[in-house]
């Protein structure tokens, strides 16, 4: 599908196959990459809304800033079967994740929640979507995290990537007091990854490890290649096997 608007063309890519692990043989909306603004969100509405079975929406990398958060919010309340939702790289900051919160907390078959580089701060809003929602892959890299991270509690959360956070106000990128509640309160979690960020004890991270021989905790450069063969099911079992 095709849609002109301010004299270029925008293609909603839509297809009903995906060559990821995560959804396969569902549809599919790729809008990643197109500049779309809120301008270009309340052109695009009516045609958005009708793709109400989309499993898999991709709109990583625009230009959306908290004010766009409000149309987004309507279009998403429309995914009744949306899994994947990828809105990394907009800047839509906490006030715009206040506004979608309550919508992705309604969103009964979200599993898979990417929020890397929005420039979020405050993490607690996503903690009441994990709260009410089956979702079981967190991504809030590249953000600066300050505030939250122990309110991000969910009975279902398998993998969470919190890497190369910003806290301008901390020497710690992240505070082990509370990565340490945080992996205490998420029984299932089996992949937590919180690479390139600065500790002031590795000794600490190690001993995080060892508390939780069931966890694989991730804390170098690169992520383990089996995060990308994990299923979706929030119920089924994964064997994993710590890193040396």
């Amino acid at each position: 599908m095709f849609l002109t608007y301010s004299n270029r063309l925008i293609q909603l890519d839509t297809n009903k196959t995906s060559q990821t692990a995560d959804i396969k043989d569902d549809l599919v909306l790729n809008l990643s990459n197109k500049q779309l603004r809120i301008q270009e969100l309340e052109i695009l509405k009516d045609s958005l809304i009708k793709e109400k079975d989309v499993k898999k929406l991709d709109l990583s990398n625009n230009l959306f800033i908290p004010q766009a958060c409000e149309k987004l919010a309507f279009i998403l309340s429309h995914y009744k079967q949306l899994e994947y939702l990828d809105l990394s790289n907009n800047p839509i900051r906490d006030e715009g994740l206040n506004t979608l919160a309550p919508i992705l907390s309604k969103l009964e078959n979200l599993k898979v929640l990417k929020l890397n580089n929005c420039r979020l701060v405050n993490v607690k809003n996503i903690g009441k979507i994990l709260a009410s929602s089956k979702v079981n892959h967190l991504e809030i890299s590249k953000n600066q995290i300050e505030l939250g991270l122990n309110e991000l509690r969910g009975d279902y959360l398998n993998i969470l990537i919190i890497q190369e956070n910003h806290n301008i106000h901390r020497r710690q990128s992240l505070s082990l007091a509370e990565l340490r509640k945080l992996i205490a309160e998420n029984k299932n979690l089996k992949i937590f990854d919180i690479s390139n960020n600065q500790f002031a004890k590795l000794q600490d991270i190690q001993t995080m490890q060892h508390a939780h021989p069931s966890l694989q905790l991730v804390f170098k450069d690169e992520m383990p290649k089996k995060v990308a063969e994990l299923p979706i099911d929030n119920k089924s079992s994964v064997a994993m096997n710590r890193n040396p």
